[in-house]
């Protein structure tokens, strides 16, 4: 800057500020690491300090900081990176962008902001779809894994607070309406994409997952072998037997009386021959 070459203090550097740097470096797969604590080396001037890139800038000095040559660092704080050199699978919680390959964080999707530069982040038919509730892996369609589709991509969700309040739930987004288990620790093993959701807190009379308290989307301190399943079952349909008539209940039909044989079978009927003969 200015003719002159210097470090970035590592003050709030994150992968955001790691991408857009490796980017305009010409790796547009971005950074595989955010460095600080001068692994590199001491660096010095500090040109930059607080810098906090959203990560969809095409240049380090479009982030916000505190200003060239404002900071409070030591040279031991300087911030580096390591760029992808080579095309990569995105993480889990990444999403790969469709003409840049670069990979953004999966909680940049349909957030009104084109942070690929090819629009597919922001595909209307992606972010119009609904929210999806799936079971995998499990021995019968009742029991699995419980998998949800949001923005077009399949993910899991926690077992942090997991319980069976929010198995009924599930249950009944699957339109399973009868007593509902929750299964924890990966019970039916590790999915895979992003952990979509963390921490909910369901009452049990949602309609669907939506309506609960949980973490925002993506935002999760947990690992595929804490995915949470779930145990769903049909509604117990028990057949009622007809309640047997005591002495004191009201005989008040002509066929309750027949069975109860205080009237004959054929009371009522007038007894007449087939083919009365002609009176003589």
């Amino acid at each position: 800057v200015f003719g002159q070459w210097g470090a970035i203090c590592d003050d709030h550097f994150s992968a955001n500020d790691a991408n857009v740097i490796c980017r305009q470096l010409g790796f547009p797969l971005g950074a595989s690491q955010a460095l600080s604590h001068s692994t590199f080396g001491p660096g010095s001037p500090i040109l930059m300090d607080d810098v906090m890139c959203r990560g969809n800038e095409t240049s380090l000095a479009d982030c916000p900081f505190a200003g060239w040559g404002v900071h409070n660092c030591a040279p031991e704080e300087t911030a580096g990176v390591r760029c992808i050199l080579a095309e990569t699978t995105c993480t889990e919680n990444q999403f790969k962008c469709e003409t840049t390959d670069a990979c953004i964080a999966i909680d940049f999707l349909c957030d009104t902001v084109d942070d690929c530069g090819d629009h597919s982040d922001e595909n209307r038919t992606r972010c119009a779809s609904e929210l999806l509730v799936r079971l995998a892996d499990g021995p019968d369609s009742l029991s699995g894994r419980v998998e949800l589709r949001q923005n077009g991509i399949w993910g899991t969700v926690c077992d942090d607070d997991f319980g069976p309040e929010e198995a009924t739930v599930i249950c009944r987004m699957l339109n399973l309406n009868g007593p509902a288990q929750p299964a924890k620790s990966g019970s039916f093993g590790p999915g895979k994409g992003p952990i979509w959701l963390d921490e909910l807190g369901c009452s049990g009379t949602e309609n669907t997952l939506m309506e609960c308290a949980r973490l925002p989307w993506a935002k999760h301190n947990c690992r595929h072998t804490e995915d949470a399943g779930v145990r769903c079952s049909h509604p117990t349909n028990e057949r009622k037997l007809p309640e047997e008539k005591t002495e004191a209940d009201p005989v008040t039909t002509l066929t309750d009386l027949v069975q109860l044989g205080s009237l004959p079978v054929k009371c009522g009927i007038r007894m007449v021959e087939d083919n009365p003969s002609d009176p003589l």
